[in-house]
């Protein structure tokens, strides 16, 4: 399928060592994500996207249809730290766009320097407080 059809986020994040991770998400089923191995800040992310309150009238659409929700869940699979990923990029045939209001608006903000999306405090407070060991 050519990419104009798709609904697209890159992520730029640091590690906690300070490596560079990089990741892209594109909207649809979500094939694997269940089965995939996930560290544990992915995997405390990915429950909270499952705790997420259904919308009505989503038209069938979860918190976990978006690209948004695979784009931060690739980064922190690979080591991002939540409070550094961005989301540079979000597009549909390849116009831009801000996250959805059905779902990804409930964990995502405007970067304080404009520049893309972040994860908002109390959801990376969400994670950490899972994890104190990384804070």
């Amino acid at each position: 399928m050519d990419d104009i059809y798709l609904h697209i986020a890159r992520a730029r994040a640091k590690t906690i060592q300070g490596g560079c991770v990089t990741a892209t998400g594109y909207s649809g089923k979500v094939q694997g994500l269940g089965k995939k191995r996930l560290n544990s800040a992915a995997s405390i992310f990915r429950n909270y996207l499952d705790e997420l309150t259904p919308n009505q009238g989503s038209g069938g659409k979860t918190a976990f249809t978006c690209a948004e929700p695979k784009v931060i869940l690739d980064a922190l699979n690979n080591g991002a730290t939540p409070e550094s990923i961005n989301l540079y990029q979000i597009k549909c045939k390849r116009e831009d766009r801000a996250p959805c209001q059905a779902w990804c608006s409930q964990y995502l903000s405007p970067s304080p320097n404009g520049a893309g999306y972040v994860i908002d405090d109390d959801v990376i407070d969400h994670i950490y407080k899972h994890m104190p060991r990384y804070r």
